[in-house]
C-alpha cells in the first residue's frame, strides 16, 4: 500500500502511517484516517494474513489449558451476561467468537437455546476502540507496538464503527457506548513498565470504587478500550 493513495475504507477521507510494525510482523503499517479516526493495517487489503499472525498459532494449539482460559475470560463473561441477559431472556443465541463458551454457559440458564438468532433479532458488537486511552491519551508506544497486530485489522472509532454499521444497510443501532476492560492498575503497569498484566499482579490500587470512577471518567472522554453496540436488523 502506498499512503499517497489510500483512502478511508469507512468515509474515504485521507489517511497517515501512525506506527510501524505490529506484535506478530515487523513490516506493517498501521495507517489512521484523519476524518473518522479508524486504524487499519497496510495488509488490511490481502487476503490470507491472518495464517502468519500469532493468533493462527494459538487457533491450532493441540494441547489447551481449558480451566485457565475460562479463568482468564471470567470477568468478561460475567460482565457481558449481566448485560445481556435481559434482551437474551427467552431467545436464541449465536455468540461469535466463543472462546471455550464461558459466556454461553452463563447465558444458557436464560435463553431458549444458544444456537441461532432470531430472525430480526438483535446483535452485539463488542470490539477495540482505536482511541482506546493507552493509544490517544497516554501515547504509550509499548502499548502500541503490543496491541497492533494481524488479527485487528481495522481499530474503529465511535463514529466509524457508527458509519459502517449504517453505510451495511442491515442494521439500525438501538444502543452504542464504551466500556473499560482493563482496571487501573493496568494501565498504570503500562505507563511505569510498557507491559501488560497490572491487573493481575498488582492488586492494592484496584479497589471497586476507584476502577468504577476510573471507567466513568474515560468514557465521558471517550477514551474507554471497548465499543459496545447494540444493533437490530431492519
Amino acid at each position: 500500500m502506498k499512503e499517497e493513495t489510500l483512502k478511508c475504507p469507512i468515509c474515504r477521507g485521507w489517511v497517515k502511517q501512525i506506527h510501524q510494525g505490529t506484535r506478530d510482523n515487523a513490516s506493517i503499517a498501521v495507517y489512521e484516517c484523519h476524518e473518522c479516526g479508524t486504524k487499519f493495517l497496510s495488509t488490511a487489503d490481502r487476503e490470507n494474513d491472518y495464517e502468519n499472525g500469532y493468533m493462527f498459532e494459538v487457533d491450532n494449539v493441540k494441547e489447551v489449558d481449558t480451566e485457565e482460559w475460562l479463568r482468564m475470560s471470567a470477568p468478561d463473561d460475567i460482565r457481558r451476561h449481566e448485560m445481556l441477559r435481559g434482551v437474551c431472556r427467552g431467545k436464541r443465541l449465536l455468540d461469535f467468537g466463543c472462546g471455550f463458551g464461558g459466556f454461553l454457559t452463563r447465558i444458557s440458564e436464560v435463553t431458549d437455546t444458544c444456537c441461532g438468532v432470531e430472525p430480526g433479532g438483535i446483535m452485539v458488537i463488542e470490539v477495540p476502540n482505536a482511541e482506546d486511552a493507552l493509544l490517544s491519551l497516554y501515547e504509550s508506544g509499548r502499548f502500541a507496538d503490543f496491541t497492533y497486530w494481524i488479527p485487528h485489522l481495522f481499530l474503529y472509532t465511535m463514529k466509524s464503527l457508527s458509519m459502517l454499521i449504517e453505510k451495511s444497510g442491515f442494521y439500525t443501532i438501538e444502543s452504542a457506548g464504551q466500556v473499560q476492560r482493563y482496571s487501573i492498575a493496568n494501565h498504570l503497569m503500562w505507563l511505569a513498565m510498557g507491559k501488560p498484566g497490572g491487573h493481575e499482579a498488582w492488586s492494592f490500587p484496584d479497589s471497586k470504587e476507584l476502577n468504577a470512577a476510573y471507567e466513568k471518567k474515560l468514557r465521558e472522554i471517550q477514551k474507554c478500550d471497548t465499543l459496545f453496540f447494540k444493533v437490530r436488523r431492519k
